[in-house]
């Protein structure tokens, strides 16, 4: 019983297909381009449709894809069994508040949503009193949920307006890069949907871009510990390997060999340089450990980068899966 992961070449952002014999899940759209060029080959091929497509946040270079999709691609958006969008217009509407503030890109997908009839799901989130929720698809795989707790879906619904209906995407925007690990604020990434994915025996763990803390605060309320870690197969890092959204307290909770880091590493400064030290200092000592990328060029990059900073690489490894496909 395999399961097969592809990570597209989505330049600075995400898109994942997740495949098994029965099961179909795409997480994350990336780009317009990245539908065009790299997601729409492999749905055309899919004949029992989608079983879901999560969009984990509204950052551009994570819903222009999808957008493309349901805008202009009717026969692969009639695939779709379940679409996963924390809508910022649904949480308006359960606060019975007329829809006057949003970022553009997301109100636009939500109004796409609704004049294809995608059915969605809205309400995939924590609340604070929660400790754990869990979504099955198919009986086979299994997503507990780390990421986000409605309040800070709640703090995202309060920003300004950004061009309410922008007519395209765009393919970059600028970012601010700080120096502190762990530091990520971004109302956007606290948004992201985040899980744990259960195949089988084995389990994965997929970030999004959120915000670390959330993160470890749900891990900590399902009893992962120092002495209790979370054992995974892979960890996909989040936000293409910032620094903002890794820290030392999230290393104490994880075990794993593997670290997925998805950028073509052109624009943003990601994947962080100093984050291989941080992964290394912490995991070597114990077991080797293994980087993939899913482009060659950052990958060389950020490997030289370390060689240079006399970084100890004897127990490790950085790789560029063939054809961008792990299978597990």
């Amino acid at each position: 019983m395999k399961i097969k992961f592809n990570f597209f070449k989505a330049l600075a952002g995400d898109s994942i297909l997740i495949s098994t014999d029965n099961t179909n899940i795409l997480i994350d759209g990336g780009f317009g381009i990245t539908y065009e060029e790299q997601i729409k080959p492999k749905i055309n091929r899919i004949k029992n449709g989608l079983d879901l497509v999560v969009l984990t946040h509204i950052d551009e270079d994570h819903i222009c894809g999808l957008i493309e999709m349901v805008k202009n691609d009717r026969t692969n958006t009639a695939k779709i069994k379940e679409l996963w969008f924390n809508s910022i217009k649904s949480i308006q509407v359960r606060k019975n508040r007329n829809v006057s503030v949003s970022y553009g890109q997301g109100l636009t997908f939500d109004d796409l949503l609704s004049e294809y009839d995608v059915p969605i799901n809205n309400e995939v989130f924590l609340t604070n009193s929660e400790n754990e929720k869990r979504y099955t698809i198919n009986n086979e795989i299994e997503l507990q949920l780390l990421s986000p707790y409605e309040s800070d879906l709640r703090i995202l619904e309060q920003k300004e307006p950004q061009n309410q209906h922008p007519t395209e995407c765009g393919k970059y925007k600028a970012s601010q890069v700080s120096t502190k690990f762990g530091n990520d604020k971004r109302p956007p990434n606290k948004s992201s949907i985040a899980f744990i994915l259960k195949y089988d025996i084995k389990e994965f763990l997929f970030l999004a871009d959120a915000n670390i803390d959330v993160v470890n605060r749900s891990l900590e309320k399902l009893g992962y510990s120092e002495t209790n870690k979370l054992k995974v197969e892979f960890v996909k890092l989040s936000h293409h390997g910032s620094l903002e959204n890794i820290n030392e307290e999230f290393l104490k909770l994880i075990d794993t060999s593997k670290f997925v880091i998805l950028t073509e590493g052109k624009r943003y400064g990601h994947p962080s340089k100093e984050i291989f030290p941080l992964i290394i200092e912490h995991q070597g000592r114990d077991k080797d450990i293994e980087f993939i990328f899913n482009y060659e060029g950052i990958k060389n990059r950020r490997l030289q980068e370390a060689k240079d900073n006399k970084v100890d690489l004897s127990r490790c490894l950085f790789k560029v899966l063939a054809y961008n496909v792990l299978e597990v």
